[in-house]
């Protein structure tokens, strides 16, 4: 095979460069602020979130009566009435808007 005839003009010139990526303009100023994250909860997130701590910083857990209480709810031998539930919800409730008022 002869090669009579070599085409140089292509080695002379540089590749063809690509063009410059553009920046979306959110990336593009370095001098733009920080994103600052914001949360805002709902009242009633609020008043939950309130209850928590109070049931939190109650120190009156009595160990020996929840480990008792667990080995029955296992067990399957737990009974409790609705009308014991209810009464309890209602003097607990009042408990802790007698906290809220001292």
């Amino acid at each position: 095979m002869k090669i009579s005839r070599y085409d140089n003009s292509r080695v002379d010139k540089p590749h063809r460069q690509t063009p410059p990526v553009k920046r979306h303009k959110l990336w593009a100023s370095k001098s733009r602020s920080p994103n600052v994250d914001k949360v805002s909860i709902s009242s009633r997130a609020a008043e939950a979130q309130k209850y928590t701590e109070i049931a939190k910083s109650a120190s009156d857990v009595r160990q020996d009566r929840v480990d008792a209480l667990k080995r029955q709810i296992e067990a399957g031998t737990y009974k409790v009435s609705g009308e014991s539930v209810a009464e309890s919800i209602i003097k607990l409730h009042k408990e802790i808007e007698h906290k809220e008022k001292s």
